[in-house]
């Protein structure tokens, strides 16, 4: 021992004592907003995952993963400041060397970053798709989770309105790949037009919603000082505020000739694809590096997502890498999906993933040793035959388990003798039944 070690036992206060007890006793609960994913719900999830995988497939996307920790500057510059997001909902922390850092919101960003930073030298003409967990600091309710699931796709390089519209094809084949129906979904779809449409409609918004402040709530009077008017269109208000929003000006009282003639080409090629849509002058986006095509996903109905309806969003965005710092133009349309939503939806349809059920249980008898028991599953899961075995229990309590998990062919070993005879059999009774069908 050191000879500045202290060997005396220190006699702990009351206070201390019962703080340990009661350490003991309390368990620990899951941080407020975010949830385990059982294995029910993790294997929901991992259906819309491998719908995502397809569709990326089918539509030349190169699945990717940006990291989940990114410079906090990232999001104030996307996002803004002013917005709910950064100012309220973004979990960010200074790191020890002084970094300020955060979990990220959204995927849009981080694929920007990429595309900037890691492409660089590579050609502009690119696709990817990104699945995972974001994090906002919002009130938790059905459908909107602390640590949410996100999947989207990005098609970088051409400002052409028909890749605003293969990407809208990309988000209705994903959602009836996850298994909604086409007619059982509901698409809005909206045009913001060019930066100078823009810029002359947020000028009269501004001069419009400043003439009606009394009538906006707190929240809209400050999105309207702050510069911020967009934001108060897609405001989900009622009674006299609702009104005065209704009949704010809208874009298409300061839109180009070109910009009319680009959406119409959008819309005539969704009609030609059968793709059904209501046109929303209201849908808008609040952030300036968006233009012309916008557009929301959302099941007929609410079905199943309550009050948080959407289930996907997107629209193109040919102004983010400039805020980003791309040393080069960047045209983009891209969408995300929400991917609990899309799982309450699925949830509501009665259509959740079934759990994948071992295909043998091993039922040992006890002159059977553990070691037989070992070699027979090892045997079995090398012809690609899952097998699970029941260490410690009685022989009938092998079986009552076995009947539980719903397993639907029990290999009883006996003895070390005739084991292999017995795995064998099974062997061969599988591949029997795998060629009958």
């Amino acid at each position: 021992l050191s000879p500045f070690t202290n060997t005396t036992k220190q006699k702990k206060s009351k206070k201390e004592e019962k703080f340990d007890d009661s350490a003991k006793m309390k368990g620990i609960s899951t941080v407020r907003g975010v949830r385990d994913l059982l294995p029910q719900l993790q294997g929901n999830i991992g259906a819309v995952s491998s719908a995502l995988s397809r569709i990326s497939s089918l539509y030349g996307c190169n699945e990717i993963s940006t990291p989940v920790i990114e410079v906090e500057d990232l999001f104030r510059r996307s996002l803004g400041v002013d917005s709910d997001v950064v100012s309220k909902e973004m979990f960010s922390f200074t790191d020890l060397d002084g970094t300020k850092v955060c979990l990220r919101p959204e995927g849009t960003a981080g694929v920007s970053r990429m595309m900037i930073n890691e492409l660089a030298s590579e050609s502009v003409h690119q696709r990817f798709s990104y699945f995972g967990p974001m994090f906002r600091r919002e009130r938790p309710q059905k459908g909107r989770y602390r640590q949410f699931y996100q999947g989207g796709v990005e098609f970088y390089g051409s400002s052409s309105p028909h890749a605003d519209v293969e990407c809208i094809s990309s988000a209705i084949d994903f959602l009836c790949v996850c298994g909604i129906q086409k007619d059982k979904l509901q698409m809005k779809l909206n045009t913001l037009f060019d930066t100078d449409t823009r810029r002359l409609h947020r000028h009269a918004l501004l001069e419009y919603f400043q003439e009606h402040i009394v009538s906006l709530s707190p929240l809209n009077e400050q999105r309207v000082r702050n510069g911020n008017p967009l934001r108060v269109l897609d405001s989900k208000v009622t009674g006299d505020e609702r009104v005065v929003i209704d009949n704010a000006p809208t874009l298409n009282e300061y839109a180009t000739a070109e910009g009319i003639e680009r959406h119409c080409e959008v819309e005539e090629s969704l009609h030609a694809l059968g793709v059904a849509f209501e046109r929303d002058h209201r849908l808008v986006r609040g952030l300036d590096y968006y233009n012309h095509t916008v557009w929301e996903i959302a099941p007929v109905g609410r079905k199943g997502v309550g009050s948080q309806d959407t289930v996907l969003a997107g629209g193109r965005y040919d102004g983010l890498a400039n805020i980003l710092g791309s040393n080069r133009p960047l045209p983009a349309v891209g969408w995300a999906c929400g991917v609990d939503r899309i799982v309450l939806v699925l949830e509501a349809l009665g259509q959740t993933q079934q759990l994948p059920t071992p295909q043998v249980a091993i039922i040992k008898f006890p002159d059977c040793s553990d070691d037989i028991v070992h070699m027979a599953a090892a045997t079995l899961r090398d012809k690609g035959i899952s097998a699970v075995s029941f260490h410690g229990l009685t022989h009938s309590a092998q079986m009552k388990q076995a009947k539980n998990k719903g397993i639907g062919v029990f290999l009883k070993l006996r003895d070390k003798h005739n084991w292999r005879d017995v795995v064998d059999e099974c062997i061969d009774a599988f591949a029997a039944e795998d060629k009958r069908q």
